[in-house]
């Protein structure tokens, strides 16, 4: 994962407006690491292992034993404590389905108090693009003090997220981002994107024959082309097949506001849950967007067709926007924070 820049926007409380601005004379914040995790290599030696996407369970007692859980695609999942050790590794196995492919992890969240079994249990929720689906993992409560802090239990068979069949399944426009969703009433989603696509789908995750699944799949198709003030129509340039697609995603669990950054466009705000009344806003923009480019076969890269294009974009984010997350403050307040890759 290439290094990244953090763009932090603050949001009010419900009441008040949904988004606005750091004030423009305060000067950006530093943030430094204190420690980090160890390097993974995408290759055969490495298990072609490469680290995307964290989520951090907090332990409910002390928040000593919380635990980092890693994405690492090909290579399955990693599981740190806070001091960056590896306390477990789990391959990235063939999910459990009669047409089954071996697993590739994109993403993962935290679902706290899931129905199992007759008891609550916190479940990190995972993004299977191989195989189109959830994958479900149940952890420990012990925390970094567990031997296995992570144990899978995804129910078999379930349904592909985005596509009919594997025959389409294997064209690997499947699930991608993805951000849990637990609005109270005892109900837990889980919102995912689709990778190549502008698609964004949620899916009821509920206990099936003692393991855990989902059902009630909603899609909405997100805009993929934008009319500009010029009077022209912009569609961000990509490979042939592929469309503007979104990968962070978060909800603020408060308000059920979903955040999510499709990667050369923006930040965008949608109200959950997904209806076909849905009215999303794009709130920030990449500072390319609206710039005419055109795909150029031989360097397989897109290109301005005007160098000297100014375009109508925003300031802070450098395409790709990925990774979103939601920073609770006090009294309502906190913090969108969004990576700005590029």
């Amino acid at each position: 994962m290439g290094a990244v820049a953090a763009v932090f926007l603050a949001a009010g409380p419900a009441s008040a407006h949904p988004m606005t601005t750091h004030p423009s004379h305060r000067d950006p914040a530093v943030v430094t690491t204190d420690n980090e995790t160890p390097v993974l290599y995408d290759d055969d030696e490495g298990g072609n292992a490469s680290g995307d996407d964290p989520a951090i369970w907090v332990h409910p007692k002390d928040s000593r034993k919380s635990i980092v859980i890693v994405t690492a695609k090909e290579g399955g999942l990693r599981v740190y404590d806070l001091g960056s050790k590896e306390i477990q590794s789990l391959e990235a196995t063939e999910a459990p389905r009669a047409d089954t492919a071996k697993g590739r992890y994109n993403n993962v969240d935290i679902a706290y108090d899931v129905r199992l079994g007759g008891r609550n249990v916190d479940v990190a929720v995972v993004s299977d693009r191989y195989n189109d689906q959830l994958r479900f993992f149940r952890i420990d409560p012990a925390g970094a003090d567990a031997r296995t802090p992570l144990v899978e239990v995804t129910a078999p068979d379930q349904k592909f997220l985005f596509n009919p069949d594997r025959e389409a399944v294997d064209e690997e426009h499947t699930a991608y981002g993805l951000a849990v969703w637990q609005p109270g009433r005892g109900e837990t989603y889980a919102v995912v994107t689709q990778e190549g696509a502008t698609a964004i789908a949620t899916a009821r995750i509920v206990e099936i024959g003692g393991k855990l699944g989902y059902t009630s799949i909603k899609t909405v198709t997100m805009p993929g082309s934008f009319p500009l003030p010029d009077g022209t129509t912009w569609t961000p340039c990509e490979e042939p097949g592929v469309l503007p697609q979104f990968e962070g995603v978060a909800v603020d669990q408060k308000t059920g506001v979903l955040y999510a950054a499709q990667e050369d466009v923006g930040l965008w705000r949608v109200q959950l849950p997904l209806t076909s009344r849905v009215a999303p806003k794009l709130i920030d923009k990449t500072t390319d967007f609206g710039i005419h480019d055109a795909y150029n076969e031989e360097t397989e890269e897109c290109e301005p067709i005007d160098p000297d294009a100014k375009g109508y974009g925003g300031t802070r984010l450098t395409a790709d926007a990925e990774g979103v997350d939601v920073y609770y403050g006090p009294g309502g307040t906190g913090y969108v924070i969004v990576s700005s890759q590029g």
